[in-house]
């Protein structure tokens, strides 16, 4: 350290030694304190699923510091080292936290991103939900053919073999879909079916042959409807 000018990097007393005219003295000494940064740790990049996933970032506080996430709607608390945290939808989100040394005023930022993953939950009905058997307008219901899993339900049951990205309920019940894409796993809206037999057209005659005067004829309905539609 010989130069003109000096920058301490640790905490000490600093003085010179210099030289002029042939003469030696020394200047005034001056005290430094260099304080330690506190270390800010938001956590390694990473992809969720939207919709049911979080994350959590950062590592655990260290009482003596304090903590500011941002963006702060988008984690559990924003001023704790590791909070909990989550996608919106199929972006990516940089998360920044500003970690402060209060004793001191020093302080750091570090980044990550989280990136969401969204499965397409779109359904289609092509046809009708609400007909009779022998109407050529049978709904058919379809997903999203890019998705990589696919099991229909009626209800809360799965339906052996129902893989497909397509299926024709065959009688009434309450249809939906569970779907994989990218990783994750969500499921459809329910959509109704109410599938109604061609009611059976039928009647019976007190005789089928009589006298043309005089003479009368008695036919009872024997027509089914099998669920009042």
């Amino acid at each position: 350290a010989t130069g003109l000018s000096y920058q301490p990097v640790t905490s000490g007393s600093y003085w010179a030694e210099v030289q002029q005219s042939g003469c030696t003295d020394s200047t005034r000494t001056e005290v430094f304190t260099v304080n330690p940064l506190p270390v800010s740790v938001a956590g390694p990049d990473a992809s969720i699923c939207t919709n049911n996933q979080t994350i959590q970032l950062g590592t655990a506080s260290n009482p003596a510091y304090t903590y500011s996430w941002t963006p702060a709607a988008q984690v559990s608390n924003a001023a704790i080292g590791d909070p909990i945290a989550w996608a919106i939808g199929a972006t990516t989100t940089e998360f920044i936290v500003h970690t402060t040394d209060p004793l001191t005023g020093c302080n750091t930022y570090d980044t990550v991103y989280i990136t969401g993953r969204v499965v397409d939950t779109s359904i289609l009905l092509n046809g009708k939900n609400d007909f009779c058997t022998s109407d050529p307008a049978w709904g058919i219901l379809s997903v999203n053919n890019t998705l990589t899993a696919v099991q229909w339900y009626d209800g809360a049951t799965p339906i052996p073999g129902a893989t497909g990205f397509n299926y024709q309920p065959l009688v009434t019940g309450n249809y939906w879909a569970q779907i994989q894409q990218n990783g994750c796993t969500d499921s459809t809206a329910t959509i109704p079916f109410a599938i109604h037999a061609v009611p059976l057209a039928s009647f019976t005659a007190s005789n089928d042959s009589g006298c043309v005067t005089k003479h009368s004829f008695l036919f009872t309905n024997t027509s089914s409807v099998s669920d009042g539609s």
